[in-house]
């Protein structure tokens, strides 16, 4: 073995190991300097220079069949790994602590294992999938109009569609929509009946139903009339009250 007592090593005046043990000045490891069963490890930092092209590059080149990577390994991990035999390009978010992949990017999008996606320490997608904890939705927008939740903006046809019992079994499955407020004592419901087909406008409170043109009420609907503002025409027939 070769022993230096003091001081690096030097390979004509160039230093190659300074004496805290640190290779330098380095040129190039060809491939059959490490063995196929050597690691190569630093206590603290393995830097990477950039190159005459100004890039920089950590190649892993592994063309023998299996996965190769790059691994930093913490309690929660970042990883990139390539598997020849499953044909898998991703980067993985690993923990070491579950023991299982938690997020990965791949040619199919965004995948989570864990619980969901979190903004900012909130979780916007929770583990059943659920958008949760969103302040505002805007689709076909980058802004949302102040005092509203949902937003949804199109040059073209802007729709929503509502669609229930689609596998036509269960006639208890209906599509509505229902408005509450006041700490849900107030409420009311649009869509079709529970079990029929009859579409359905009510007030669940007792108070007026009220529909209107040109901003104005035209037709108020309370428990015990019906009041009409205007002229009313049925089959030639004119009424005014």
């Amino acid at each position: 073995s070769l022993r230096i007592n003091s001081g690096g090593l030097k390979i004509g005046t160039q230093e190659v190991i300074t004496s805290g043990r640190n290779l330098t000045n380095i040129g190039t490891i060809s491939s059959g300097a490490i063995t196929s069963t050597g690691d190569v490890k630093a206590d603290k930092n393995l830097w990477v220079n950039e190159n005459s092209s100004g890039n920089y590059y950590l190649n892993v080149n592994n063309a023998t069949g299996g996965d190769g990577g790059i691994l930093f390994r913490t309690a929660h991990a970042l990883k990139w790994q390539y598997g020849n035999s499953t044909s898998t390009n991703s980067l993985f978010w690993y923990s070491y602590i579950a023991g299982q992949t938690t997020m990965s990017l791949t040619s199919a999008g965004l995948l989570s294992t864990d619980s969901g996606y979190q903004v900012n320490g909130i979780t916007v997608i929770d583990a059943s999938r659920n958008a949760v904890n969103l302040n505002a939705v805007g689709i076909g927008t980058p802004t949302v109009t102040s005092g509203y939740l949902l937003h949804l903006k199109s040059t073209g046809d802007a729709g929503i569609l509502i669609e229930a019992d689609s596998d036509n079994i269960t006639e208890t499955d209906n599509a509505f929509i229902r408005f509450t407020q006041d700490a849900a004592a107030v409420a009311a419901r649009v869509g079709y009946a529970s079990g029929l087909n009859a579409f359905e406008i009510i007030n669940e409170y007792n108070d007026s139903l009220i529909l209107g043109q040109a901003n104005q009420p035209r037709l108020t609907i309370t428990a015990t009339s019906a009041t009409f503002t205007g002229t009313i025409t049925a089959s030639g027939y004119n009424d005014t009250n």
